[in-house]
C-alpha cells in the first residue's frame, strides 16, 4: 500500500525521533554540520547540482554567492551591537529580523540543510548587510578615512572569513554529469548523453546514479552487456536495490540468459513479494528453463497483484500448453482477449491451444482473427497452412505458405513447409529447391538438409 502524504509524514517523523533518541552524539554533530551548511559558502543542492549549473552557466556564473551577503550582514550586526545600548528607536525592529532569521535556522539546522530552503532567510540578512553599506558610505560622505579604512578592512575581512568552508561539503561532480546526461537523452541526443555518463562515471567511478541510468541507455540502444555490467556493479555494492536487480533480470531474460534472469528475479520476490511486474518477469524465466510448474505459479501469483494484466494470462497459458494441459489454457486466454481483444499473442496461442485440442475450426477462427490484427504478420498465415495440410487440403496449404513468403521471403519455417508439399506432390526438384533457400537462409537447418539428403536419394 502507498502511504498518504499524511501517513508518510508520520514515518519519517518516527524514523527522525527513534535515530535522536538512539544516536544523541551523532544527531549533535549533524546538527552542527547542518548549521555549518546553513551559514556556509556551498550552495547544498537537493535536485539540481547547484555548484556546476553556476560555474558552467554564462549568466549564473555572475550571480554573488552566499559569503557577499554574509559578510556585510556580519559587519552591519558588529555596528548595530556597539551601538546598541545609544540606540533607542527602532531597536524592536532590528530585534524582530534577527529573531526571524534565527528561529527559522533553529527550525532547519536539526533536520536539514538545502540552499533552497535558505533562500527565503537571505533578504531578510541582507537587512544587516544594508545597513553596513550604509554606515560605510556615511563615513565616506564624512571624509572619516580611519574609520572607513577600519571597517572596510572588516568587511573584506569578513566576506573571506565567510567564504571559507567548515563543513567538508562538497558537490559531487557526477552528479551535475548525471543531470546533464539524463536531460540530453530526453533530448533524444544519446551519443552526448552517453559521452556525459561517461565523464560522470571518471568524476566518480561509484556514482550509483550514473551507473542506472547510464546502464538503462545502452540498453535502450542494444547495448545490453554493456548494460549488463553497469547493473551488477550497482548491485555489488547496494544489494538492496530490487528496483535494478529487477531492470537486469528482465534484461538477461530478453538477452536468452534465462537461468541467470530466474535467479535475480527469484531474489526481487523474495524481498518485494508484493511486486507483480516481478513475478510476471520471473514466470516467463522459468518457461524458458523448462520449470512450467514454477511458471504457472509465478503468473498465478502475478495474477493475484495485477488481475487486469492479459500478459499474465497469456503467460500462464503458456505455461500450461508447454506442460501438455492445451485444455487449461483456454480459460486464461480467453481472459486475456477479453481484458485486450486486439492482443495478438492471446490469438495465436489460443490457436495453437486449440490446435493441440485437434479443434480445427476453433483453432482456424483464432489465426483468422490474428491474420486480421496483423496482415503482415506471416505467423497466422503459417499455422492456417499447417491446418490445411493436416486436413490434406494441399493446395489451400502451399497457398497459405507462399502468402507468407511474400512477406518474408526469409522465414524458413514457411518455406521449409511449402517444400514438404512440394515434396508430397511429388515435385521433387522443386521441394529440394525450396530446402536449399532455406540453408542459404539458415546454414544450420538440419531438417532441411535431411530432407534434401532423402530426396536426392529417391531421385537416384
Amino acid at each position: 500500500k502507498v502511504p498518504s502524504y499524511s501517513e508518510a509524514s508520520r514515518i519519517f517523523t518516527s524514523k527522525a525521533l527513534d535515530f535522536i533518541a538512539n544516536n544523541h552524539s551523532r544527531f549533535i554533530l549533524l546538527t552542527l554540520k547542518r548549521a555549518a551548511l546553513f551559514w556556509g559558502p556551498e550552495e547544498v543542492a537537493n535536485n539540481t547540482a547547484i555548484r556546476y549549473e553556476k560555474a558552467n552557466s554564462s549568466v549564473l556564473r555572475w550571480i554573488p554567492g552566499f559569503p557577499i551577503v554574509l559578510g556585510p550582514s556580519l559587519l552591519g550586526a558588529v555596528f548595530l551591537l556597539a551601538g546598541w545600548r545609544r540606540r533607542k528607536a527602532g531597536s524592536a525592529e532590528v530585534l524582530l529580523v534577527a529573531l526571524f532569521v534565527l528561529t527559522g535556522f533553529a527550525a532547519q539546522a536539526p533536520f536539514i540543510a538545502a540552499a533552497r530552503f535558505r533562500v527565503p532567510y537571505i533578504p531578510f540578512v541582507f537587512l544587516f548587510g544594508a545597513y553596513a553599506l550604509a554606515r560605510v558610505g556615511l563615513l565616506a560622505r564624512e571624509h572619516r578615512w580611519k574609520p572607513l579604512a577600519a571597517a572596510a578592512g572588516g568587511l573584506a575581512a569578513l566576506t573571506v572569513l565567510a567564504s571559507i568552508p567548515v563543513s567538508g561539503h562538497r558537490t559531487d561532480a557526477a552528479w551535475w554529469r548525471t543531470d546533464r546526461a539524463m536531460a540530453l537523452w530526453r533530448a533524444d541526443r544519446k551519443s552526448e548523453a552517453i559521452a556525459e555518463f561517461e565523464e560522470a562515471l571518471r568524476a566518480n567511478p561509484g556514482f550509483v546514479d550514473a551507473h542506472v541510468n547510464f546502464g538503462g541507455l545502452l540498453a535502450e540502444i542494444g547495448r545490453g552487456e554493456e548494460a549488463i555490467g553497469h547493473w551488477r556493479e550497482v548491485l555489488e555494492y547496494r544489494p538492496e536495490r530490487t528496483d535494478v536487480r529487477f531492470r537486469l533480470g528482465a534484461l538477461l531474460l530478453e538477452a536468452g540468459r534465462s537461468e541467470e534472469a530466474a535467479r535475480e528475479l527469484r531474489t526481487v520476490v523474495r524481498e518485494n513479494p508484493g511486486l507483480g511486474e516481478a513475478w510476471f518477469e520471473l514466470g516467463r524465466a522459468l518457461i524458458e528453463i523448462g520449470d512450467f510448474t514454477g511458471s504457472r505459479e509465478a503468473f498465478e501469483r502475478s495474477l493475484e497483484l495485477m488481475p487486469d494484466e492479459p500478459g499474465a494470462f497469456v503467460n500462464q497459458a503458456i505455461g500450461y500448453r508447454q506442460s501438455g494441459r492445451p485444455r487449461e489454457a483456454l480459460a486464461p486466454l480467453q481472459r486475456a482477449i477479453q481484458l485486450k481483444p486486439d492482443y495478438a499473442l492471446a490469438h495465436l496461442q489460443l490457436g495453437l491451444a486449440y490446435a493441440d485440442l485437434g479443434e480445427t475450426e476453433s483453432a482456424r477462427a483464432a489465426f483468422q482473427e490474428l491474420l486480421r490484427l496483423e496482415p503482415e504478420n506471416p505467423d497466422p498465415l503459417i499455422h492456417l497452412g499447417v491446418l490445411a495440410s493436416k486436413a490434406n487440403n494441399l493446395d489451400e496449404a502451399m497457398e497459405r505458405f507462399r502468402q507468407a513468403l511474400a512477406i518474408d521471403p526469409n522465414n524458413t519455417t514457411a518455406r521449409y513447409n511449402l517444400g514438404g508439399m512440394l515434396s508430397t506432390e511429388g515435385r521433387i526438384d522443386e521441394a529440394i529447391a525450396e530446402f536449399e533457400r532455406v540453408l542459404r537462409i539458415d546454414p544450420a537447418h538440419a531438417p532441411a538438409r535431411r530432407q534434401i539428403d532423402l530426396l536426392r536419394s529417391m531421385k537416384r
